[in-house]
């Protein structure tokens, strides 16, 4: 029997059980059934029956719960499973021998014909049926513990990437609040109006951040306002050459991860040469389902140092949200990446 039924025992488990005995002795003795008179003449194998059953379950529940921190039913199924079956078989065919001869003696007084060897041989049909019911349970008992541990590592996994993802958007703060620094206490002497406007755009995107946290995504029309700002931030420090047009629907009913746009426009800048002589276009636009972004590749000689997380951990978030995959494409003399548009929030 599973381990969940002897750690939950209770009326609905003792009735089932109840049931088993019951089936197990009509079955073996079907005249009882039909026959009145050869059940009262054998109404005493009826109780035997009763105790064996609740015996057997009793304890190969316990047993069973014992057994079950050893192997892993996610890991090694197969393992484990055999395991149980092997030690609950054992466990049965000695626990069956030892109350025939208990109850044999009780109920019959024993007797010279109540030899070890006959023990064992009477012990062998209510050990193979408890073991027979045990593979049953067991066997229930790997497909629940089976779903659940799947389930509880996915859970961690989700869990793992959604942590990876809060980090990699809290890096926002300060490699781009040092560039931005510097930017700023050039305009503060160059263009003081500029400067206010300035530092108006970094406050928005700032507070954007901090909204975002909490947020397991964002509509189109919050994460492209935010995306303003943060371009006008990045034109400021490298003017005309970078540029970045957009094509898109601001929709409002439509949902992406929080920053992933903004992410992949700082990877395309830190992996590519932005220069006069070779500027950086970067185009976003809409296809059906999904936001674009595109740039051509040329590449930097040497990159500034990244997380290596950034576009794999927004396609694995993307996994736990849509049955739609972040779609990359660099085959060409292009960098495109398509990002699935979320049309409610999970």
């Amino acid at each position: 029997m599973p381990a969940y039924i002897y750690k939950n025992w209770g009326l609905k488990q003792l009735g089932w059980i109840t049931l088993t005995a019951l089936l197990i002795f009509f079955s073996l003795c079907p005249k009882c059934l039909i026959d009145p008179s050869f059940f009262i003449d054998n109404w005493e194998t009826l109780p035997i029956t009763l105790i064996y059953t609740y015996t057997l379950a009793y304890s190969c529940s316990y047993v069973n719960g014992r057994l079950d921190p050893y192997y892993s039913w996610l890991k090694e199924p197969l393992k484990k499973f055999l395991f149980h079956f092997t030690a609950l078989g054992l466990f049965s065919f000695i626990l069956s021998a030892i109350m025939f001869y208990i109850m044999a003696l009780a109920f019959f007084g024993g007797g010279d014909w109540l030899t070890w060897e006959a023990t064992i041989q009477q012990a062998k049909t209510p050990a193979y049926i408890s073991l027979t019911i045990s593979a049953i349970f067991t066997s229930a008992d790997f497909l629940r513990n089976w779903k659940f541990e799947a389930i509880r590592a996915e859970r961690l996994e989700k869990e793992k990437i959604a942590t990876q993802y809060e980090s990699l958007k809290n890096q926002v703060n300060p490699h781009f609040l040092f560039n931005s620094l510097n930017a700023l206490s050039e305009l503060v002497y160059a263009d003081q109006e500029l400067a206010v406007k300035y530092i108006r755009q970094l406050s928005e995107v700032y507070r954007y951040v901090l909204d975002s946290r909490n947020n397991e995504v964002a509509t189109v029309h919050d994460e492209l306002a935010f995306l303003d700002s943060y371009i006008f931030l990045q034109k400021i420090r490298f003017g005309e050459n970078l540029k970045i047009s957009m094509e898109v629907n601001r929709y409002e009913t439509n949902y992406i991860l929080p920053l992933s746009l903004q992410i992949l426009i700082e990877n395309a800048i830190k992996h590519n040469i932005v220069s006069t002589e070779e500027p950086l276009e970067i185009h976003i636009s809409e296809e059906t389902g999904y936001l674009m972004m595109s740039n051509r590749i040329n590449r930097k000689k040497s990159t500034e140092k990244g997380t290596g997380i950034g576009l794999e951990n927004i396609s694995l978030r993307y996994k736990y949200l849509t049955e739609h995959p972040l779609i990359v494409d660099d085959s060409g003399s292009f960098f495109i990446v398509k990002i699935p548009l979320l049309t409610e929030q999970p």
